[in-house]
């Protein structure tokens, strides 16, 4: 019996064991259903999908934190629950996080019916490169994407032309599939899906960081899209700087058209 870590996004492993020569793994019971049955055409509403991001990116931040690199994210192996609640399950092609340790990258799901898989891959990962958490990260901006916009990232009639379009292709502009979308997102989702491992985020929690400032507070009144509201402090920045210069304008001319004033001086009388 191995002693279970409980980590609120991670589905919990109670025990592994061996009876009459099969193999069994004893797991938490999950109430709900994949994230890609939850997806929806045209993404979810931003609120849910920053909850939902926001979670994921806490179940990986507590699996790279313990050395661990999933190299199977995909909507699929992560669950939603009844409440809201991520789980993030099937570690089955994880990897400790160890240079000194020989691992095949390359996914064993790479026959064409698990296109579904490997449509979610990041480039190094395709091409049988060493993956490290940063590998996982490209996987987020895929989900991220997709739960944005209802679309996958990454399209082709097969698995082999997927690969060939995450490895070649550069990545998709979230702008052009949902552009009422703070452009912040934009932002985020290319840097995840960046080819070369050193120019995404570093660790999950960076990308975690920037999601929680898209967070917008509680309040009676709905605020306007960020594009919006920028235009509009635009606006008012450039009408306040005309009427400084409007009402400094005047005061000049006032003054100049001031009749002469008698210069005075006081006298001490006492």
């Amino acid at each position: 019996v191995i002693e279970p870590v409980f980590v609120s996004n991670i589905v919990v492993i109670y025990d592994i064991g061996n009876e009459d020569g099969f193999d069994y793994i004893v797991m938490e019971c999950v109430d709900g259903q994949p994230l890609g049955k939850v997806i929806v055409a045209g993404g979810l509403p931003v609120p849910t999908v920053l909850k939902y991001a926001l979670q994921i990116a806490d179940a990986l931040e507590a699996a790279h934190r313990g050395g661990v690199v999933h190299r199977d994210l995909k909507p699929d192996n992560i669950f939603v629950t009844s409440d809201g609640v991520i789980k993030l399950l099937d570690f089955g092609l994880a990897k400790h996080d160890d240079p000194d340790v020989e691992h095949t990258s390359l996914p064993a799901t790479i026959e064409g019916h698990f296109a579904g898989t490997v449509a979610y891959v990041s480039p190094e990962q395709a091409e049988g490169r060493p993956v490290d958490a940063r590998g996982d990260i490209f996987s987020f901006g895929c989900i991220l994407f997709e739960m944005l916009t209802g679309e996958q990232a990454f399209h082709g009639q097969n698995a082999v032309s997927i690969l060939g379009n995450i490895i070649h292709q550069p990545a998709p502009a979230l702008r052009l599939a949902a552009p009422q979308l703070d452009e912040r997102f934009e932002e985020i989702v290319q840097r995840c899906l960046r080819k070369e491992p050193d120019e995404r985020f570093s660790t999950i929690a960076e990308a975690r960081a920037c999601l929680a400032e898209l967070v917008e507070p509680e309040e009676s009144c709905p605020r306007l899209p960020y594009r919006k509201r920028r235009l509009l402090n635009r606006l008012g920045i450039g009408a306040g700087i005309t009427a400084i210069l409007a009402l400094g304008a005047l005061q000049i001319v006032s003054w100049r058209a001031r009749p002469g004033v008698r210069q005075s001086h006081l006298v001490r009388l006492t």
